[in-house]
């Protein structure tokens, strides 16, 4: 965590949860979060390369409560190999073991105590990882603005 200012801070990816205690007098937030992007991939056969899809954004006030504590969670870039990447990025694919597919990146989010799944308040999601086999790239991630692989 890096504080900017007074009133701001930055996470970046650690792959582990990060703690935001709200400060005193504190009764709302305002979190922008940025998904990871999916990995690329390139086949040696084809000669191909897909690219991983762009993480979401989001901006979102949250209410809180002064002393209430936060993690944030910063989710990882995608990996080539069939390897997931941290906070939800899904394995990419590993049907050719000499050309594997790109993970998917993972989101961003903002949780809750008991910090669960559940308890997200806000979530950026990750990118889709790209698989050159097939020539498909990654979908990008995004409520609004997502697309297909």
């Amino acid at each position: 965590m890096e504080k900017l200012d007074d009133s701001s801070m930055v996470f970046a990816f650690t792959g582990a949860a990060q703690t935001f205690t709200v400060p005193s007098g504190v009764t709302e937030i305002i979190a922008e979060l940025y998904g990871a992007s999916g990995a690329d991939a390139f086949s040696s056969v084809s000669n191909e390369l897909a690219i991983g899809g762009n993480g979401g954004m989001i901006r979102s006030k949250i209410s809180v409560t002064p002393g209430e504590v936060l993690n944030v969670y910063i989710g990882a870039l995608g990996i080539t190999g069939g390897v997931a990447s941290y906070n939800g990025g899904g394995p990419g694919g590993t049907a050719d073991p000499q050309n594997p597919g790109g993970s998917g990146g993972g989101a961003s989010d903002v949780r809750r105590s008991p910090y669960a799944l559940a308890n997200r308040l806000v979530v950026a999601g990750g990118g889709g990882g790209g698989y050159a086999d097939s020539g498909a790239g990654g979908g990008d991630g995004g409520y609004l603005e997502g697309t297909i692989g």
